[in-house]
């Protein structure tokens, strides 16, 4: 069995400038874009509500999914990022 990827998250703070950044200055192409609810929390192992915004952009095969959550406020957990943090 082949192991792929399909995207990669990054978790940022201002996901209008994150996105002019990765387009505008590397050249990913926009994709598609938006928002999540408490759909995701047990994915994403938050026991709060969460409140996502997201966005896909793309540039040679590689996709990132740009995230910026508006909840849950971020919680340091020993010896595990918190999936909300930024650049995590």
């Amino acid at each position: 069995m082949a192991f792929t990827v399909s995207h990669i998250g990054i978790a940022v703070a201002d996901l209008e400038r994150s996105t002019r950044f990765y387009c505008e200055g590397l050249g990913f192409a926009r994709g598609s874009a938006g928002g999540s609810g408490n759909e995701i929390q047990r994915l994403s192992e938050f026991s709060e509500d969460v409140d996502a915004r997201w966005e896909f952009v793309g540039k040679d095969g590689l996709r990132l999914e740009l995230i910026q959550y508006m909840g849950p406020r971020q919680i340091p957990s020993p010896g595990r990022r918190a999936l909300n943090q930024i650049g995590g």
